[in-house]
C-alpha cells in the first residue's frame, strides 16, 4: 500500500539536489459511463462520499430493458422448441434438411438476440471497480444521461502515488527505491515516500522525465490534487 509517514517539523531539509516539483494522485481512478437509455432511479453515493469495492454507485429505471429481455428470452424458448420439433418431423420425413437448418439458424439468431439484450441490463446498476470516494457527480436522479455520457468520477482513498518532473540526468543516480521528502503545500506536512517507477521517455526539449513515487505509509492529511516539493537526497560522485 502506497502514502506516507507524516514526519515532525524540522528546522531544514538536506537535500543535495534542487527540489522539484510533484502532484499527488489516486493510484485508480475512473470516469464511469453507460451506453443505456433509461432514467437514473437513485445515487446512493454522492460527491465526497466513501464507497467499497461493489457497492451500487448508479441505480436506472430499466423496466422496458427487463421488459425486452424477457420478450427476447420467451423467443428464443419458441425458436428452440420449433427447431427441436422440425429434428423429429425429419426423422418421419415429413420435411427435408433445409427446414432444419433454417431452425437452427433462427433459434442461434433468437439467442444472441436474447444475450445481447440480457448484457445491456446489466448496466442498470454500476457496481464500484474499487474501493475510494466519488470525486464527481455529474446526473442527479430522475435525468436521462445521453449515450456514454461521462456519469461520475471514482478516485481510490487507500493508495497515492506522487507524480513528478525530474531533469534527465537524475537518471545517473535516480532509480526505483530512491527515497525522499515531500512537503505538501496545503497542509505544510513532510511525508517520506519513495520512486516506483520511471518514465519509459525523455522529454527532448525540457530534458525531464516523469517519476511515479509511492508514499510509505497512508497519509491521512493527502487528498488526490495537492501539490508539494520533493526534496531528494543526491549520492556523492
Amino acid at each position: 500500500m502506497l502514502a506516507a509517514i507524516v514526519l515532525a517539523l524540522s528546522p531544514a531539509l538536506a537535500a543535495t539536489s534542487d527540489p522539484v516539483r510533484g502532484v499527488v494522485k489516486s493510484a485508480q481512478e475512473a470516469v464511469l459511463s453507460v451506453d443505456l437509455n433509461a432514467r437514473v432511479l437513485e445515487t446512493p453515493v454522492m460527491t465526497g462520499e466513501s464507497f467499497t469495492k461493489d457497492d451500487v454507485l448508479l441505480r436506472f429505471d430499466c423496466e422496458i430493458q427487463k421488459a425486452e429481455a424477457r420478450a427476447a428470452k420467451a423467443h428464443y424458448s419458441a425458436s428452440k422448441s420449433a427447431h427441436n420439433n422440425n429434428i423429429e418431423l425429419q426423422q418421419y420425413g415429413a420435411i427435408g434438411e433445409f427446414d432444419v437448418r433454417v431452425s437452427k439458424a433462427e433459434m442461434q439468431k433468437a439467442l444472441a438476440q436474447a444475450e445481447a439484450i440480457s448484457a445491456r441490463t446489466k448496466d442498470c446498476e454500476i457496481h464500484a471497480p474499487f474501493s475510494g470516494r466519488v470525486a464527481e457527480l455529474a446526473i442527479n436522479a430522475f435525468e436521462t444521461p445521453g449515450p456514454n455520457q461521462p456519469l461520475l468520477k471514482i478516485v481510490s482513498s487507500d493508495e497515492y502515488e506522487v507524480q513528478l518532473i525530474v531533469p534527465s540526468s537524475w537518471l545517473a543516480w535516480l532509480q526505483p527505491g530512491s527515497e525522499f521528502e515531500f512537503v505538501v503545500d496545503e497542509t505544510g506536512v513532510r511525508h517520506q515516500a519513495a520512486v516506483r517507477r520511471l518514465g519509459a521517455e525523455v522529454d527532448a526539449v525540457s530534458r525531464t522525465v516523469p517519476v511515479i513515487a509511492g508514499f510509505t505509509t497512508l497519509p491521512a492529511p493527502v487528498l488526490p490534487g495537492m501539490s508539494g516539493t520533493a526534496y531528494f537526497n543526491q549520492p556523492a560522485n
